[in-house]
Parts: C-alpha cells; sequence; structure tokens
C-alpha cells in the first residue's frame, strides 16, 4: 500500500517558512530587536538551523535523487546567505534568505506530498 502522504514534519517546516516570513515582516515594520537586519538575520537564521532537520524526510530515497540535490543545493544557499545576511546587515541579503527559506518549504513539501510513504522494512 503506498499513499501520498504530509506529516507532522510538513506542519513543522510551515511553521518554519511561516516564522521566517513574520521576521523578515517584523525587520520591514522595525518591530523591536528585529528592527536591526543583522539581528532579524541571526533569529532567521536560528529558526532556519533548528527547523531544517525538524522538517526533512528522506525516507526510501536515494541521496542522490534530483530533488533532493536540489534542495541540498538550496539549503548550502541559505546557510551562505545567512552568514553574509549575518556578517553585512544587509537588506538584501535578509530578503533573500527568507526568499530561500520559503522555496525550500515550497520545495520540500512539494516533494513530500509527491512521494509515495515506504512501509519501514520488517525485521
Amino acid at each position: 500500500m503506498s499513499t501520498e502522504t504530509l506529516t507532522r514534519k510538513d506542519l513543522a517546516g510551515t511553521l518554519v517558512a511561516a516564522l521566517a516570513l513574520l521576521v523578515f515582516a517584523a525587520n520591514v515594520q522595525e518591530w523591536w530587536y528585529l528592527g536591526s537586519n543583522r539581528w532579524a538575520a541571526v533569529t532567521m537564521f536560528a529558526i532556519g538551523f533548528v527547523g531544517c532537520p525538524l522538517a526533512a524526510k528522506i525516507e526510501g530515497e536515494r541521496l542522490t535523487s534530483a530533488p533532493i540535490v536540489l534542495l541540498a543545493a538550496l539549503g548550502v544557499a541559505a546557510l551562505v546567505i545567512g552568514i553574509v545576511a549575518i556578517v553585512t546587515g544587509a537588506q538584501w541579503a535578509l530578503a533573500a534568505l527568507t526568499i530561500l527559506i520559503v522555496v525550500l518549504w515550497a520545495g520540500a513539501t512539494l516533494r513530500h506530498a509527491m512521494t509515495h510513504a515506504h512501509p519501514l522494512p520488517a525485521h
């Protein structure tokens, strides 16, 4: 039996994307400490760093499959842009980090929705 499923991991990914968008909106509106591009970048980087392993779901797939490689490349790009955003405090880097996090969420959720669930092997 194979079914297409979204799980709690997808909910965690949705929360990460929503929080990233909230941090960016707070930065633009200059709310509290998030009005600083650098502190907003640190916060968003931390959200993504914690949320990535919570939202990742690789079950029964080769790590060399095209979607996994593409999402991994986007993840590396997010890591690099996150560091650039923290070091420079540039709002363009913060915006790029936000976009990458949302694209990662959309790509991972789409991949999860289209991937058939594989039962665990019996021992």
